[in-house]
């Protein structure tokens, strides 16, 4: 799926809406007044054309360039889900099979926890496919936006309603105003990364809520008698109060921590990534790979891009008779810290922090294989929280006394591993 922030265009929409009306402006696809007007560059643009991700402000632009409703024009990220093959997405049929009873059951709050990478907002997409009756809502939720008054307002937004500044200072009557919403419609509301609205991070766990009126929403939701509509959290873990009530209101509330694909589930994941499963010597190494990385999507998709690259092209015994024992050396030093199991809450964050880790580790030195101009430009940009420009990435290159053919080589390389299909993660959405 494309990151939380980014949105896809729809292939109906752009030949049904979008397409009419820029004739009806007599424009080609690429008119120079349309990127003038919508403040972005073609290759943006032919992003949109070609349905690849880009940032939610560039979207709406170039849709009100050419007069025409952005929300008319994008695919839903829960249909993107739902729909398309995603590099992550393998097996988990037997866990569909469990939730989906529980769901159309009394379960009103349904909480996937697991660490980055795992596949929770991709099965919360796929549970949503199987609720046609339930209209799905999706809201990312953003460290930016703790509050719930904001988040709130947001979702009334987004259906159209105004919620008055009296009502934004008063969160009692916006939490009674969202249930009733809930109760009298059916919804899949789906608040996706939990853990940017809770306090705590990714080494100590995350403890709490940041705003209080949260767990007043989450009480009153739960004790309702009837409610139409039911909830879906993403999260990297749990807090006291949502392990609590997983354990008071076990039929209502419902944690289910997903771990990593199974041996089976990760041979079948890298057969999908074009990797040859059947050659003995690969399987066998593929199998290593794949318990090293305890099945974690990401870490088996970081790998798997670069077995695919030169100069292993695919051949995965290559690749681990040279980087395996270095490989096994970074998780047996992580296996060494102790984890503390002694608590009654169960500290996701610390249950996988070798595999954590490890990911880092070897991920990092994904990032120091490439040449040395490339890598620097990476670091220098990464501090950008939004895709930049191609002359911003170039200056920082020009700053640290490059040619101006370093700089454009280096530029190359990453916009080599951006249209990579092996190597994409790397510095996907990284430029505008």
């Amino acid at each position: 799926m494309p990151p939380s922030d980014s949105v896809i265009a729809s292939k109906n929409a752009l030949e049904q809406i979008v397409e009419p009306a820029i004739k009806k402006k007599r424009w080609d696809k690429y008119a120079s007044i349309w990127l003038g007007e919508a403040h972005v560059s073609r290759g943006v643009l032919h992003k949109f054309w070609t349905q690849k991700p880009i940032r939610l402000e560039n979207f709406q632009n170039i849709c009100n360039a050419v007069s025409v409703n952005w929300e008319k024009v994008v695919l839903d990220e829960i249909q993107l889900a739902s729909s398309s093959k995603t590099d992550n997405w393998v097996g988990r049929s037997e866990l569909i099979g469990q939730l989906i009873p529980k769901l159309k059951g009394d379960c009103r709050v349904l909480i996937l926890t697991g660490i980055t990478g795992i596949g929770k907002s991709t099965l919360a997409g796929r549970l949503a496919a199987e609720f046609p009756e339930l209209t799905p809502v999706l809201w990312p939720c953003s460290q930016n936006t703790t509050d719930f008054a904001t988040v709130a307002t947001g979702l009334f937004t987004d259906w159209g309603e105004v919620v008055s500044p009296d009502e934004l200072r008063n969160p009692v009557v916006l939490v009674h105003r969202l249930l009733n919403k809930l109760q009298d419609n059916q919804y899949l509301l789906i608040l996706d990364s939990l853990e940017n609205i809770l306090k705590g991070d990714a080494e100590n766990g995350w403890t709490e809520f940041h705003d209080q009126w949260w767990e007043d929403f989450f009480n009153k939701f739960l004790s309702k008698n009837l409610c139409q509509s039911k909830i879906i959290l993403t999260s990297q873990d749990l807090t006291q109060y949502l392990y609590k009530k997983c354990s008071d209101e076990p039929i209502l509330c419902h944690n289910e921590s997903l771990m990593g694909f199974t041996r089976e589930e990760q041979l079948e994941f890298f057969r999908t990534r074009g990797l040859n499963i059947d050659d003995k010597e690969n399987r066998s190494a593929l199998e290593k790979i794949g318990e090293l990385f305890e099945g974690h999507p990401l870490g088996l998709k970081a790998i798997a891009g670069e077995i695919l690259d030169r100069p292993f092209n695919g051949d995965a015994a290559k690749y681990w008779q040279k980087y395996g024992d270095k490989m096994l050396k970074v998780k047996e030093e992580y296996n060494k810290e102790e984890i503390d199991q002694n608590t009654q809450l169960p500290k996701l964050h610390s249950y996988s922090r070798s595999l954590r880790d490890t990911l880092k580790k070897n991920l990092d030195e994904t990032f120091k294989r490439l040449p040395p101009d490339a890598y620097l430009l990476l670091c220098h940009a990464a501090v950008y929280h939004v895709p930049v420009s191609e002359d911003f990435w170039l200056s920082h290159l020009e700053v640290l006394g490059k040619t101006e053919e370093e700089q454009i080589q280096a530029l190359d390389i990453l916009h080599m591993i951006n249209s990579s299909v092996a190597n994409w993660y790397l510095v996907s959405n990284s430029f505008k």
